[in-house]
């Protein structure tokens, strides 16, 4: 997965909460039975991403990308500490913005999924 930063200021402490991307049911499994701890995982977390810079990292799905059965694109949250705020202070809680991701799987579909 990569992130780009398209603005003009710093973005600190960026947490990606891809989980619902992954999922068991994004590789054509039937998970209405499942436990909701069946597919838990923690957003990943990037220190600070600067204007026009991409920061990629891997990021674990419940089966191969073979068997990825889900939208090419879909929205995500994200979240990250305002640029005026104190880099010190780790505030999660004001500074949500849903995102478009892409996957580049091969069986990908082409509608927009949110989430």
């Amino acid at each position: 997965m990569s992130v780009y930063n398209t603005g003009n200021n710093v973005l600190r402490n960026v947490r990606i909460h891809y989980a619902n991307l992954l999922g068991p049911s994004q590789f054509g499994l039937d998970d209405k039975y499942m436990s909701k701890d069946a597919w838990v995982k923690t957003p990943v977390l990037i220190p600070q991403i600067a204007p026009s810079e991409i920061a990629t990292f891997y990021v674990d799905g419940f089966n191969v990308q073979e068997r990825y059965d889900g939208p090419k694109h879909a929205k995500v949250i994200m979240d990250f500490l305002d640029p005026s705020e104190d880099p010190k202070i780790v505030n999660f809680f004001g500074n949500f913005y849903n995102v478009e991701v892409e996957f580049n799987f091969p069986n990908a579909h082409q509608s927009l999924q949110s989430f």
